[in-house]
């Protein structure tokens, strides 16, 4: 009698598995396939139905001669995609020397890479890098703002502030030496100037703490661009010897004169603790709020800092198109309960078809994109960047907080692939 129940049920999910599992003529390979309408809902005997439709349906993919065996590669030749290579060029990471670490704080360094293939780097100034260093057995990546220049393409330097309990960062300003080589990605992230014809002649930094790090690569690169561009920047510190590149900024006072504006304020320079007020600021922005110098703003630090930045600059009349903040938050690294710990199906619709694959407990939806030849994007890997942003059109995923997806992206159902576990079978969607 079971035998009898289970050749049954067999014989129906696979006769739905026939009739949802993807074509063989290539022409109608873009229509996207959907689990049956039969197993839709909840119940113990629905989710074990799903996960037998899902490996029958691998198996079939397989015998129709579209795809190789399940849980192994694909190059998705069947939709126009080409296969990714594996290993370095898989995860976007890059090796890079160490060229020299240089101290530029109390508790803080500047350290200069170059790439071990010796190829340019190419960035725009505001971006920043995230580090594969591994620790103590452990695989740690932290992302750290570029201070460099763009015009300088065969090195690269950011900045480190070592944090208290932060392992990388502490690893970074007392154990690395010059002569080590890391694992590199990026650069990554959407701050900064991306376009010098559009920057304006005007170019405002507010900066506080180590805020300050890609605040300099912006300053270098506009203030070198034309003998005309003006710089002003607004730095807040506690002290004079935690001020992270006092002698560069010095630099640029000398080297660009009249050109660069420097405002210093430190808020533990004496006994009384205090912090900089609405009216001050107001009062050294006002003059950068000139119509004649369409002037752009930039702001890095500390959340509270950018917020009473942003709003005293759109009470001097400034538009938002002109205010530009480095909303950079990395993920928290955890483990979520609800995340599957079996294999669950991964199914992307991008606007040249879609593909299938698996993903293995533990790994990231994109880790397994990414395994499966698919072509998405990404850049940090840790949450931090939003270049890996895609839509879920169904099913649930488990995602570290906090993360740099604004409200509006969560609402809308976009979730970052790079952090993000699955819970069940996933649909994706990719927008090119």
């Amino acid at each position: 009698m079971c035998k009898v129940l289970l050749d049954t049920l067999l014989y129906t999910v696979q006769t739905s598995c026939m009739k949802y599992a993807p074509p063989t003529d290539p022409a109608l390979l873009r229509q996207p396939t959907s689990t049956p309408k039969m197993l839709d809902g909840e119940g113990r005997i629905r989710g074990s139905l799903r996960q037998l439709y899902r490996d029958v349906d691998s198996v079939l993919w397989a015998f129709r001669g579209t795809s190789p065996a399940p849980f192994s590669l694909r190059d998705g030749s069947a939709y126009d995609n080409q296969l990714r290579a594996v290993g370095a060029e898989l995860s976007n990471q890059r090796e890079m020397d160490v060229v020299a670490i240089d101290k530029i704080a109390e508790d803080a360094v500047k350290i200069t890479l170059r790439p071990t293939d010796k190829q340019p780097i190419q960035f725009y100034a505001g971006q920043f890098l995230t580090l594969a260093i591994e620790i103590d057995g452990e695989l740690v990546k932290r992302p750290y703002s570029i201070c460099s220049s763009p015009d300088q393409e065969d090195t690269v330097s950011i900045g480190v502030r070592a944090l208290n309990n932060g392992k990388m960062s502490t690893y970074l300003n007392n154990v690395l030496e010059a002569g080590d080589t890391v694992g590199v990605y990026g650069p990554s992230g959407s701050y900064g100037v991306q376009n010098i014809s559009e920057l304006g002649q005007h170019t405002v930094c507010i900066a506080g703490g180590s805020g300050i790090t890609p605040q300099m690569a912006i300053l270098k690169y506009t203030l070198e661009q034309s003998s005309e561009s003006l710089a002003t920047l607004i730095f807040i510190n506690r002290t004079v010897e935690s001020t992270m590149f006092h002698n560069e900024i010095k630099e640029l006072k000398k080297s660009f004169g009249d050109r660069f504006t420097l405002h210093s304020i430190y808020t533990r320079s004496t006994k009384k603790h205090t912090r900089i007020k609405a009216k001050r600021l107001s009062t050294l922005l006002k003059p950068t709020t000139s119509p004649a110098l369409a002037s752009q703003y930039f702001l890095c630090g500390p959340e509270e800092l950018m917020n009473l930045t942003h709003q005293t600059l759109e009470q001097l009349g400034v538009k938002p198109d002109y205010i530009h903040r480095e909303e950079f938050t990395a993920a928290i690294s955890q483990v979520d309960q609800n995340m599957s710990e079996r294999v669950e199906s991964l199914t992307v619709h991008t606007d040249t078809g879609h593909q299938l694959t698996t993903v293995n407990p533990g790994q990231t939806l994109l880790e397994a994109g990414l395994q499966a030849g698919m072509t998405l994007p990404f850049s940090c890997t840790m949450g931090g960047c939003g270049a890996c942003k895609v839509k879920v059109v169904k099913g649930d995923v488990a995602m570290p907080e906090p993360n740099c997806l604004t409200q509006e992206d969560r609402a809308s159902g976009h979730i970052l692939s790079c952090i993000s576990h699955a819970c069940g079978p996933v649909i994706l969607e990719v927008k090119s």
